[in-house]
């Protein structure tokens, strides 16, 4: 009788071990964040609109960053198709503006592996903030034919976003000799899909001045007319955009151009509109 209670209490003590090691292999709430645990994620889309200055490259790419916030190092992976590399680094800088390298891939062969040896304290913080961003160099453009900014996933997108863009005769498509320059900076709400545009310039004579859709080195329709408030100055504000509106801005393929008589009826000054956002991207493609 004693060796049956011994058995069955035996039985009972495993029982509840078993129960309670199969609990923790059916979590009933798994954690559905792809940031939670040790692993945050950065990604990238690069392409020619994020170079600075913009570039009409058909080239394209991705990265994948997975930071370990234990080991304080990252893994990355980048891919890319359309140019045939002669340098490939993460930066550091905001979008829209050059900056230096920061880590040097070995192998600049698409796809891309690289992992980093510990960050310091400086160097996570500016991972945290977005301030990294991926370039592909070429022979042909080699400060850059192809840029991605890296973005924490789950990052919201901005209510405000800026874009500007730099007016030169240089720009146009054909380049001109005009010395003229100006300047254009336009806020889109992320949540009205709405825009205003300022642009200053000191173009002589200019006698119109309209956004254009087309990307760096392709001349396109009008899709928005400026209008002039004085002799250096165009504004407009925007009804909401549609969708196919909106994605035409944030990929980097609506410029401002500014004509004036001949020779320059086709255009004077002419800039790309670029995001140039500090930090955040949310859903925003830099």
């Amino acid at each position: 009788m004693r060796l049956l209670i011994r058995f069955l209490a035996i039985a009972i003590i495993l029982s509840g071990i078993v129960s309670c090691d199969g609990d923790s292999y059916n979590d009933p709430n798994p954690n559905p964040n792809p940031n939670s645990g040790s692993t945050i994620i950065y990604t990238a889309t690069l392409r020619g609109a994020n170079e600075v200055p913009a570039n009409a490259s058909t080239a394209t790419g991705t990265a994948t960053l997975r930071f370990n916030t234990v080991t304080k190092t990252f893994t990355i992976s980048v891919t890319y198709t359309g140019v045939t590399a002669t340098g490939a680094h993460i930066h550091y800088a905001n979008p829209g503006v050059s900056g230096p390298i920061a880590f040097p891939f070995s192998s600049i062969a698409s796809p891309i592996t690289y992992t980093s040896v510990a960050l310091n304290a400086t160097q996570e913080s500016y991972l945290n903030a977005n301030l990294y961003y991926v370039n592909i160099h070429s022979a042909a453009l080699p400060d850059g034919e192809i840029r991605g900014q890296l973005i924490k996933e789950g990052t919201p997108a901005p209510v405000i976003v800026t874009l500007n863009a730099t007016l030169n005769g240089m720009s146009e498509v054909p380049q001109n000799g005009s010395m003229a320059t100006g300047t254009a900076t336009l806020t889109f709400n992320n949540t009205t899909k709405r825009f205003s545009i300022t642009v200053t310039h000191n173009v002589v004579g200019a006698n119109a001045a309209h956004i254009h859709n087309g990307a760096v080195g392709i001349n396109g329709g009008i899709v928005f007319p400026l209008a002039s408030t004085s002799a250096t100055n165009y504004t407009y504000t925007s009804l909401p955009l549609s969708t196919a509106e909106e994605i035409e801005l944030r990929a980097g393929r609506y410029y401002v151009n500014i004509h004036s008589a001949a020779p320059y009826t086709a255009g004077e000054i002419r800039g790309q509109l670029i995001i140039t956002n500090p930090s955040g991207a949310g859903d925003w493609d830099y």
